[in-house]
């Protein structure tokens, strides 16, 4: 892999500290950072996430260009830098083992983390979140579903996507849950009864539907509402920590993420993405 010097690419953003009052927080300056790579493989989840990663439609049919709040802020980030990147939709598991060992893929655009992602993956700060909902079928529960805190679900059968952390739901729930592959496939395992509830983040889902792969608005047997007590999830970058480049990564995308933060550039990006439903 063909690298170059980070010195000059970081020297003058590292002297601004004390910037963050959102999301993100204060870094310590870096000092002699490992050199920068020209060429960055980054892969995320082969299922879509919208308005964050996914692909463009054309005819309702998708296309081949990648885009979406991730996208584009990477786009933006690694051309400021003229750093090469290309970005691959893989299936989840297999992106998480490529970042984490390093070798093919140095970094991938969105994920929740868990203590298990802290200890073998550099993080970036948090650059947006998403807010914990459950969906569940007016059929199954005709009174409507009102539940005052997270311990409730213990009374459901949940459904999930393997390999998904699933943070706002408690531990010994996420053991439980029944996973399938896909969101299709588990909107599919609602609509059967295999399961009794979902939980997943809002924004995404409508994404989903606005895309088409799922039926939410026009579907008047689904009904959802946001989990009690549960707060924004953050979502972050990762990187590897198995070679040197996941740490120059680490180094330029957090500081250029708070250079953005601090002039109001994140949170516009951010912006033109999201969902008018969730704004």
């Amino acid at each position: 892999m063909r690298i170059r010097s980070l010195g000059s690419v970081m020297g003058r953003r590292l002297a601004a500290a004390g910037l963050f009052t959102g999301l993100l927080l204060n870094l310590p300056p870096a000092c002699a950072a490992p050199p920068l790579p020209e060429d960055v493989r980054v892969c995320d989840d082969a299922n879509e996430w919208p308005p964050f990663s996914y692909y463009e439609r054309i005819g309702g049919q998708p296309g081949k260009r990648l885009q979406g709040f991730s996208v584009e802020l990477l786009q933006t980030i690694f051309q400021r830098h003229q750093i090469r990147h290309t970005i691959e939709l893989l299936p989840w598991k297999r992106c998480l083992q490529e970042v984490r060992e390093g070798q093919r893929f140095q970094m991938l655009m969105s994920a929740t983390v868990n203590a298990e992602r802290r200890r073998d993956y550099l993080l970036s700060e948090p650059y947006y979140t998403t807010l914990a909902h459950y969906f569940y079928l007016k059929s199954r529960f005709p009174q409507g579903l009102q539940l005052s805190s997270s311990a409730e679900l213990g009374r459901y059968v949940l459904g999930g996507i393997r390999g998904y952390a699933y943070p706002r739901v408690p531990a010994e729930l996420r053991e439980r849950m029944q996973r399938t592959g896909s969101y299709p496939a588990l909107f599919g395992m609602l609509r059967l009864g295999r399961v009794d509830l979902l939980v997943e983040g809002l924004e995404p889902m409508l994404g989903l539907a606005k895309t088409g792969v799922l039926q939410l608005q026009d579907d008047p047997d689904l009904a959802w509402a946001p989990l009690p007590g549960a707060t924004p999830e953050p979502f972050y970058m990762l990187f590897t920590a198995q070679q040197p480049a996941g740490t120059a990564l680490q180094a330029l995308v957090n500081d250029e993420l708070r250079q953005m933060q601090h002039s109001g550039e994140l949170q516009k990006l951010l912006a033109r993405h999201l969902p008018a439903a969730t704004r």
